[in-house]
């Protein structure tokens, strides 16, 4: 199961908010930073990808949060450069189908 992959657990507990190699909590999110990983920048830049094409796109919140079978509250973490815990990889796949991209195009700079 791709969900379930080292990868996909890893990315569902990185944050841009630090990069210094420790735990914290923050809400119900725990974050997890490696130092200088190369995890942990690509999920930077899938943030600011979220972010830049739904305004790119011209979406609404509402709009790409369906579109990521999310709620509003999960695409505003993921515009802060939080991915929450219960966001899921078919994520990556349905954004990536819709914006008519391949999904580890999300990773790198658009």
């Amino acid at each position: 199961m791709i969900s379930q992959s080292p990868f996909w657990k890893t990315i569902k507990e990185k944050s841009l908010t630090n990069l210094g190699g420790r735990t914290m909590d923050k809400g119900k999110e725990n974050l997890f930073y490696e130092k200088g990983g190369q995890n942990c920048k690509q999920i930077i830049v899938f943030c600011q990808n979220v972010k830049m094409l739904r305004e790119r796109n011209e979406l609404s919140k509402k709009e790409m949060a369906k579109i990521l079978g999310i709620g509003t509250v999960g695409l505003a973490k993921i515009e802060q450069g939080i991915i929450p815990s219960r966001a899921g990889v078919d994520a990556i796949f349905k954004l990536a189908q819709y914006c008519k991209i391949k999904p580890h195009k999300l990773f790198e700079p658009l």
